[in-house]
């Protein structure tokens, strides 16, 4: 029978063995955002499922202090499903009546399960992981808790008038927009948290996370990351919105030619002076796209409610869902 393990630091694991598809926790990911209680399910040695869990990191929901289970992974769903129980069961007996999941600790790291979809391969950034992970979910009790939703347009390159009107106010403002500046990257990353930080701020689940968290989390995409697709917008010395996109190099490593534009993020901030500057600069995104050679600009891991649905001529083709899961203890 498989035999459940709890440890509390990365050198406990380092005589098991995991599958190729998931190895266990590296010490930085262990202390990005630190976890109360980590879990592997394993037999001889040989991992066949892993999790963590918090217990404070998620903001109050519905009048209870959810605890968080993410950093999961599994070989099958009879696996992961045990795994999960006593994750469950670790909560349950910290006083935590429900658990969400999979999000590791918070909104601002990895989460959600794809639930929904065609063929389309996986874009970069996007999570992926076999069907049978639903299951596991399902199985131990977990019902949906919300949606998110991926779409895409071809490049949308013809004027608007509305946006015409805009971009004249916006320019009257003073509000420049410009490219990110890679030898000041720090700095033009602290400067779109500062955004982030109110714009996402009703979002459900939101709970603030250090600008120095973030710059760990964005460093091992510098490399990667090409300025031209990632505009910041400026007003008075201070970011006030900004619009995250990457050429979708997973096609890149699949052999394919990269021909689509992945927005990640996009966020400007509440005051009225900048209403209209998230369509502006998605305006931008899809010309930078256009003038590249690109065929399709994907606008990801978006909330329903987003208002980009129409955007141009064009109508989005959502070919990808996500669900958050949730289960009262």
């Amino acid at each position: 029978m498989p035999t459940l393990l709890q440890a509390d630091h990365p050198d406990a694991w380092r005589d098991f063995r995991a599958p190729p598809a998931f190895p266990l926790l590296s010490p930085e990911e262990w202390s990005l955002l630190p976890a109360e209680a980590h879990f592997i399910l394993h037999t001889d040695g040989f991992v066949h499922a892993r999790c963590s869990v918090w217990t404070e990191s998620l903001p109050m929901h519905e009048g209870a202090q959810p605890g968080a289970v993410g950093h999961f992974e599994c070989v099958d769903a009879p696996a992961g499903e045990a795994l999960l129980g006593a994750a469950c069961g670790h909560l349950l007996g910290r006083g935590v009546r429900l658990a969400i999941g999979p999000i590791n600790g918070n909104t601002w790291m990895k989460y959600r399960l794809v639930t929904g979809g065609g063929k389309r391969p996986p874009f970069l950034l996007e999570p992926f992981h076999p069907a049978f992970y639903v299951e596991a979910w399902r199985r131990a009790g977990f019902e949906p808790l919300t949606e998110f939703h991926s779409g895409l347009f071809p490049p949308q390159v013809d004027d608007d008038p509305r946006l015409d009107r805009v971009r004249s106010r916006l320019d009257a403002l003073g509000i420049r927009i410009r490219n990110l500046d890679v030898s000041r990257f720090d700095d033009d990353l602290r400067a779109i948290h500062a955004v982030s930080t109110v714009s996402f701020s009703a979002n459900l689940l939101y709970s603030p996370i250090s600008a120095d968290t973030i710059l760990a989390l964005y460093q091992p995409l510098k490399p990667r990351l090409q300025p031209e697709f990632v505009w910041i917008a400026e007003h008075e010395d201070r970011c006030v919105g900004f619009c995250f996109a990457i050429p979708d190099l997973a096609q890149a490593q699949r052999g394919q030619p990269v021909d689509t534009l992945v927005v990640k993020s996009l966020a400007t901030l509440p005051e009225r002076a900048y209403a209209g500057l998230g369509l502006l600069l998605t305006q931008r995104a899809h010309q930078a796209a256009a003038a590249a050679g690109f065929h399709s600009v994907i606008h990801a891991l978006m909330h329903p409610g987003s208002r980009i649905k129409h955007f141009g001529k064009a109508e989005m083709e959502v070919f990808r869902t996500y669900t958050l899961f949730q289960r009262r203890l």
